[in-house]
């Protein structure tokens, strides 16, 4: 199965402010979210970070399940999340989660198109 048709089903932006909403604004607002307000309170409730992180990233798949419900799919935005969690908990500043965040939709986006 080729890439196009793996990817066939997927909300695919076509305008530029649809592309700009996916390349930029959404993972902006996500990691503010997710990484910047969610992470930092889960840390402080829940000791383990890798319960945090998953409970977290539990929250951050599920936020994308109406782009696509294949599990695969799903699996790779968890993972993603997981990696976006660590790189915040390395560098304690979101815009770098953000970068490679913003990186990741652009490759995505480039190998749909």
């Amino acid at each position: 199965m080729s890439v196009s048709e793996y990817l066939h089903g997927f909300y695919l932006p076509s305008g530029i402010w649809q592309i700009a909403l996916f390349l930029f604004i959404s993972p902006i607002l996500e990691e503010i979210v997710f990484r910047g307000l969610l992470q930092d309170l889960l840390i402080k409730k829940i000791a383990n970070k890798f319960i945090a992180f998953s409970i977290l990233n539990l929250g951050f798949m599920l936020a994308h399940v109406h782009v696509q419900h294949d599990v695969v799919y799903l699996l790779l935005i968890f993972i993603c999340g997981v990696l976006y969690s660590l790189i915040k908990d390395y560098f304690l500043f979101l815009r770098y989660p953000i970068m490679v965040h913003i990186c990741f939709n652009g490759i995505f986006l480039w190998k749909i198109y």
